[in-house]
């Protein structure tokens, strides 16, 4: 299976907020985590939307997520 990996929090909350099951989270440098999604055609399409600013989310579920 391809990976898809960020360090961009923000970018991980919306994907799983959009249904994109988190795989895993690399903890291997201090401070600093690695959020892992499965690498599919869909992923690519909400981060590309993600950085076009073409997302629109309720802020309820980007603020629950980030907890």
């Amino acid at each position: 299976m391809i990976l898809y990996k960020t360090k961009n929090l923000n970018l991980a909350c919306i994907l799983i907020i959009l249904g994109h099951e988190l795989q895993g989270i690399n903890k291997d440098q201090p401070r600093m985590a690695e959020f892992v999604f499965a690498d599919t055609s869909e992923i690519q399409k909400n981060i590309e939307k993600y950085f076009n600013k073409e997302l629109s989310l309720e802020p309820v579920n980007l603020f629950n997520n980030l907890k």
